[in-house]
């Protein structure tokens, strides 16, 4: 189900989103992008503020004292059990939206490999949920979702080709989350690349694995077929993924 993300932002329709404003400081936009965002926040005092707040960071919420966040962080980690999907990477602290929420744990999921590494400008996906507050909070892998949830996608793609993303179920049944139209949809080469429409889940239970599929060279749209849960499908020879688990209770 494809579901518009304008409530993700603040300001007028017009004004770009938080994730938006957030890559503008993370300088993860291209020299074009960052030109025509910048121009609009020069005319417009609401994401003039939105964008102070975020280049504030902790400063901007005096009420939270980080070091004593981080060091509860720390003590969680050491007296829980670690699980596989954590110990590729621990998670990243995010960046605070302007509205105050905090958004933490942005994991980002290495590529299936022989040697279980990920390249350097490799495949990457993140997964964003829609937080009742109309901002766009970032998910690690192994995040608790419920039915209802509406995702949205960014990934990174080292190569001209074909994508989607192919979600498993817990029973090894598979779909398409992403596009919505066909089975898979051209992209071309780049990092942090916004795929268009969101989804929303279904009320299934049990562990699910989304797996962002890359076929780089491929001019044709592509199928894949269930290998069993918690496996990547088999899209095709030459074909890449990155997994990203998902815990339905």
């Amino acid at each position: 189900m494809s579901l518009p993300f304008d409530t993700l932002r603040s300001g007028t329709p017009g004004c770009p989103s938080d994730l938006a404003l957030d890559r503008l400081v993370a300088r993860e936009l291209d020299a074009t992008a960052t030109t025509q965002l910048e121009a609009h926040v020069a005319g417009c005092a609401s994401c003039q503020a939105r964008l102070t707040t975020l280049r504030q960071g902790w400063a901007a919420h005096p009420a939270v004292d980080e070091r004593k966040l981080l060091a509860h962080i720390r003590q969680a980690a050491a007296a829980e059990p670690t699980p596989w999907w954590r110990r590729l990477q621990l998670p990243a602290l995010g960046a605070v939206l302007a509205t105050g929420v905090m958004v933490v744990a942005l994991w980002r999921a290495p590529p299936t490999t022989d040697d279980g590494l990920r390249a350097k400008g490799g495949l990457l996906l993140r997964v964003y949920r829609a937080t009742a507050e109309g901002n766009a909070e970032a998910l690690e892998s192994g995040a608790t979702l419920r039915g209802g949830d509406r995702l949205r996608f960014v990934a990174d793609f080292p190569a001209n080709g074909m994508a989607a993303i192919v979600g498993v179920e817990a029973s090894g049944a598979l779909y398409v989350a992403w596009p919505t139209e066909q089975s898979a949809a051209a992209v071309k080469k780049g990092v942090g690349v916004e795929l268009p429409g969101a989804v929303a889940l279904d009320d299934s239970s049990g562990d699910e694995t989304l797996f962002l599929v890359h076929c780089p060279g491929r001019a044709e749209p592509f199928t894949c077929t269930s290998t069993g849960p918690g496996q990547a499908p088999a899209c095709g020879t030459g074909c890449s993924s990155v997994a990203f688990a998902m815990r339905k209770p």
